[in-house]
């Protein structure tokens, strides 16, 4: 394979694209044992797309930052240091001024615009050629002895048409590196909007530049009945697999769409126990049709609008089965007048009979109105994961809809949750339950809210092991965020928790990035908290012999430097390049 290569992998929004992608990354980090070695950096763009920062500089600063990791010890300073000017330099460049001018124009053809945008341009020139000489620099000097970097790239289809455009002009200006393999996940028909958005119908299309920026490119197959079947008999509760006639008939009418499948399933398996837990609290007494809870969620889920009229009168639903059917009477065609049946729907209608409980789906209705986050008080704490299933808008709304209190109760019970984890394995099972506490502090609009969950992720950092391994990674994005760092730094004592957690680096990778956290409070720090730091630094071998921390806490020292000792400042260094006075 000829390199620079780009691979672009092709589907709808939920049809696979991460799921697959995850799979070939991890399927090369586990054969680096073979002849082939390869090293792999994962980029999701829809994480980063809020950050003040444009989203193409992130992603050129991550590429970077990672390709530091890759690096023999004995190679990280120089390589390291060379990889971070470039990531500087990146920030330094106008995004304005360049990429804005330059979208479209092709490597060739930028000499021709030198004049216009001379400086800016000799700047992407020279970045572009150091950039290529650290790549192969960092793969002489790999070491896993790894010969190419596979560049995944995640969910940009979600971010804003000139963010999709700007990252894809990035990879062409910066990353044509003879050994960078680039894997994109996208939807062919957002990115083809991201490119009229930006510039016009008369404007490049999102197919044509594709097919100039692209070598290989595949759509994902949609998925037939019969694999729905076979999932949905895999997975389904045990009430639902008693009815494999209602399975058969589901899977051939839902959208055969992974994602929305799933979704399905876990709004038939929520419904199920809310139904349980009011029979048990007597409150139901009735045995759960499990048939026309399927059928019911099936409505509600792809047919919203006549899933309403059905709400305002459930006995509409045998009223529509008749009509289907040809067996209608003009009270049935009255009902449904103001309803114009499509093919599908009617098609799915047609294979029912009309003798469903009516009484029983206006509980089915009234429960299927209730969230999982709504019932987080009573439902199973292994439901917890379901509520991720719910679609990112309705999540949204439905988390800043909560009082305080109801989010207070879901955020204990998933930090419950947390603390009960014992082992990898469970770790590794439990992962959504991580990732939703992660999506709710991101979701969540409140400041005070996003405060009181910060302070709780940061207690599981300090003292819990696998709340540590999910979270260290990820509080450097809550600290962009001005309410938590502003409450950090005006509360008395949460500096010195930085300070403390930093001081307990058990390895390398731990060092780097709590002094990249130490790094956004650089200018509140007092002379206690300094010479903490400094002491921190020259005791703990891991703090001392990691590039990460050396170069994380470089500008700190150097700010510092008239309140640390002459002793200290020259055990320093040793390790730390510190300006003279």
């Amino acid at each position: 394979m000829q390199t620079p290569f780009t691979i672009a992998i092709h589907g709808d929004w939920g049809s696979g694209k991460t799921s697959l992608m995850k799979t070939v990354c991890k399927a090369i980090e586990n054969k680096n044992n073979e002849d082939v070695k390869l090293r792999t950096i994962w980029f999701d763009a829809w994480e980063f797309e809020r950050l003040s920062i444009p989203l193409w500089k992130v992603f050129l600063n991550k590429i970077t930052s990672e390709m530091t990791e890759f690096v023999k010890e004995e190679g990280k300073k120089n390589i390291g240091e060379n990889l971070k000017k470039i990531g500087h330099g990146v920030l330094l460049l106008s995004s304005d001024v360049v990429l804005k001018k330059l979208i479209g124009i092709s490597l060739d053809d930028i000499t021709d615009v030198k004049e216009k945008v001379g400086n800016d341009i000799k700047e992407i020139d020279t970045l572009r050629e150091n950039l290529s000489k650290c790549i192969e620099e960092v793969l002489k000097n790999d070491s896993l002895g790894a010969q190419r970097i596979v560049i995944f790239i995640d969910d940009l289809d979600r971010c804003l048409p000139e963010h999709v455009v700007e990252v894809f002009e990035s990879i062409k200006l910066f990353l044509s590196s003879e050994n960078c393999v680039f894997v994109i996940g996208v939807n062919k028909e957002q990115i083809c909007k991201a490119f009229e958005s930006k510039f016009g119908k008369g404007g490049p299309s999102g197919l044509h530049y594709m097919e100039k920026f692209i070598q290989l490119q595949f759509d994902l197959p949609r998925k037939n009945p019969l694999e729905v079947q076979s999932f949905l008999s895999d997975f389904s509760t045990k009430k639902l697999k008693e009815n494999p006639k209602t399975i058969e008939l589901i899977a051939s009418f839902i959208e055969p769409n992974p994602r929305k499948v799933k979704r399905w399933l876990n709004s038939v398996i929520f419904l199920e126990e809310l139904f349980k837990i009011r029979q048990e609290s007597q409150v139901l007494k009735t045995e759960l049709d499990v048939s026309l809870v399927s059928i019911w969620l099936f409505i509600k889920s792809f047919f919203p609008d006549f899933s309403r009229l059905i709400e305002s009168s459930p006995s509409l639903l045998n009223s529509a089965i008749r009509v289907a059917n040809g067996q209608g009477t003009d009270d049935d065609k009255r009902k449904i007048a103001d309803y114009v049946m499509d093919k599908r729907l009617t098609s799915f209608f047609a294979t029912l009979k009309p003798n469903y409980d009516e009484n029983q789906l206006e509980d089915i209705v009234y429960l299927s109105r209730l969230t999982p986050i709504q019932q987080v008080s009573t439902v199973p704490s292994e439901m917890l994961n379901r509520i991720q299933e719910i679609p990112e808008g309705e999540f949204v709304e439905q988390i800043n809809r909560l009082t305080d209190y109801g989010l207070a109760v879901l955020v204990d019970r998933i930090i419950e949750k947390i603390l009960a984890i014992q082992t990898y394995d469970d770790y590794e099972k439990s992962i959504k339950t991580f990732e939703l506490l992660d999506q709710i502090i991101k979701t969540v609009d409140d400041e005070a809210n996003k405060i009181i969950i910060f302070q709780k992720i940061l207690d599981l950092v300090e003292g819990n092991y696998h709340g540590e391994k999910y979270f260290l990674p990820r509080l450097s994005t809550y600290l962009t965020w001005n309410p938590i760092k502003k409450m950090i730094i005006e509360t008395e004592g949460y500096i010195d928790r930085i300070i403390k957690l930093y001081s307990k680096s058990s390895s390398f990778y731990e060092a780097k990035m709590y002094s990249e956290l130490l790094q956004y409070f650089i200018d509140n720090y007092n002379k206690s908290q300094v010479n903490s730091i400094v002491k921190c630094f020259l005791e703990n071998n891991q703090i001392t012999y990691s590039w990460g921390a050396q170069r994380n806490m470089r500008p700190i020292f150097n700010k510092y430097s008239e309140w640390i000792s002459t002793e200290d400042l020259d055990k320093l260094k040793k390790h730390v390049n510190i300006d003279e006075a």
